[in-house]
């Protein structure tokens, strides 16, 4: 009767981006996870912010991070804002052998961006490049 669903219902709509991001573990003390050595964690490993909503955004990074865990994530606009939050992650997915870690993230309840800021990285991948007047 009541059939358990695979299906993933989101609650908020999800719009495409390309914005450079870097990660950071946000590490609780009683935790052991750490980057690989190799990862240059000073200014935190790359990734690219490939989806945003009200709700949490999609990061693709070659760094595997493991579900359940926090990540203060800082995303630089193309006007030279920045835009800084914590997430946590929902879902980590290998989306090629790269490898290339699509990560499933909400926004932390504590650090909530606001739909302002949201609304904000939203726009700046809606407008259309300039080029200068070059046609």
């Amino acid at each position: 009767m009541g059939a358990k669903s695979d299906l993933t219902v989101r609650q908020f709509e999800r719009h495409e981006t390309q914005n450079a991001a870097k990660l950071r573990l946000h590490i609780d003390p009683d935790t052991q996870l750490r980057f690989s050595t190799n990862a240059d964690v000073e200014d935190g490993v790359p990734a690219t912010l490939a989806d945003l909503s009200a709700g949490g955004m999609g990061l693709l990074t070659k760094h595997f991070v493991p579900k359940g865990c926090f990540l203060r994530v800082t995303v630089e606009t193309s006007c030279g804002l920045t835009f800084e939050t914590r997430v946590r992650i929902m879902r980590v997915r290998m989306t090629n052998r790269g490898p290339t870690y699509m990560l499933g993230t909400k926004f932390d309840a504590e650090c909530k961006p606001t739909a302002e800021q949201v609304q904000a990285l939203m726009a700046d991948n809606l407008e259309p490049p300039t080029d200068g007047g070059a046609a």
